[in-house]
């Protein structure tokens, strides 16, 4: 079943679905984010004792109409920690976001460059106001969970800007002109910069590239008996979204065992050049099925966010109704995307005069993701 214990909203711009599926596993671990309920900050302080029925619902994340948050969370060991930390992140993001609310500073709130050790607080206490929403997290999770654990891909959206941040190996792959472009890093003890920082802070990594002869990630929540080495700390792409950007997938190690960056976005391409519909649900329920298909071992979690057809206005923020973006489209799909473009204009225009509204997409001068990584550069795409 999935594991959505944080209601899903509507998006107010972007069209997405989702899929899940136990797989050859005997228990689902997984946990999915989408558009995230969370705790206004004023009742923080009791967060962690509320139960899924008494979570106060906004509409939108953060309530407004231009953010978004998505995160898929692959826990190991058991699930109780990946369904904390989704319970967590989205109350913990917004009261950061509060403190600092300027979009130069989303990478503060999501990161500190100092990772402070501690005993157990609540995560909203003001003794943690030095802590960002990564860290902060990881100090509850560290005190509740000794031999369980979890990772954590967030994709948090405002206006035209994503921020990615992972930690651990859920991946996060753009669809960018037809070409797949990786916005996370794999955190496992098989990365050379990160066998290399595991084994300065006094850990070690197996013959079988694991920390401590257990895990195979090098960053997770939770985790405390390895919490001295395999710590939460987040590797952090910024993003300007443009018409160049068609598609945004959010998946699980169950995904990418089996599949490339490549094959991840040629199999949705596929889909949308044979259905000739932006089908997201179809997409993510796609991938799954491919993924069992090739005998996945693991889990299986997908995010499919459509990002075509939606436009930003950088002056007023408002929704709008704008042309598909078919220049950077294959001649198939474009052929498509008239298609469907011109069906939708006529059923408009027979049931009333064309009105604003529909789709918001993303329309900015192109500019390349800036990575935070940590301890090094982003790791390269993936080779096909």
């Amino acid at each position: 079943m999935p594991r959505t214990l944080v209601k899903p909203t509507p998006s107010a711009r972007f069209a997405y679905g989702h899929a899940e599926t136990i797989g050859k596993r005997p228990t689902m671990e997984d946990a999915i984010l989408l558009c995230g309920q969370y705790v206004v900050p004023s009742v923080c302080s009791a967060f962690l004792q509320l139960s899924i029925h008494e979570y106060i619902y906004l509409n939108r994340y953060r309530d407004s109409p231009d953010e978004d948050l998505f995160g898929v969370f692959d826990g190991h060991g058991g699930d109780e920690c990946a369904k904390f930390v989704q319970r967590a992140f989205p109350t913990v993001l917004a009261w950061k976001l509060a403190q600092y609310p300027s979009p130069d500073d989303v990478e503060k709130a999501l990161k500190v460059d100092l990772f402070l050790e501690s005993s157990s607080l609540l995560i909203c206490d003001n003794s943690l106001a030095p802590q960002a929403t990564y860290e902060a997290i990881d100090l509850e999770a560290k005190a509740r969970f000794n031999y369980i654990g979890s990772t954590a891909l967030v994709a948090y959206i405002r206006g035209d800007t994503l921020w990615m941040s992972n930690a651990g190996d859920a991946r996060a792959v753009l669809a960018t002109k037809g070409v797949a472009e990786r916005l996370s890093y794999d955190h496992k003890g098989e990365d050379p910069a990160e066998a290399k920082r595991v084994v300065e802070e006094g850990g070690f990594i197996d013959s079988d590239d694991r920390v401590s002869g257990k895990l195979a990630v090098t960053r997770a929540f939770g985790d405390r008996d390895v919490g001295a080495w395999v710590k939460a700390i987040p590797h952090i792409t910024k993003h300007k979204l443009t018409k160049d950007d068609h598609f945004l997938i959010l998946a699980c190690d169950g995904v990418y065992d089996v599949m490339s960056d490549k094959a991840v976005v040629e199999t949705v391409d596929k889909e949308i050049e044979q259905k000739g519909i932006t089908d997201t649900q179809r997409w993510a329920r796609k991938l799954v099925d491919t993924a069992i298909k090739r005998e996945t071992d693991d889990n299986v979690s997908v995010i499919a966010i459509s990002l075509d057809e939606r436009v930003i206005d950088d002056k007023s923020k408002t929704p709008k109704v704008l042309k598909k973006r078919e220049k950077s489209l294959s001649f198939s799909q474009a052929s498509s995307s008239a298609a469907m473009l011109k069906r939708r204009n006529s059923e408009r225009s027979a049931l009333k005069p064309a009105t604003q509204g529909g789709h918001l997409a993303v329309s900015s001068p192109a500019t390349p993701p800036a990575a935070v990584a940590p301890g090094g550069s982003p790791k390269p795409a993936e080779k096909k």
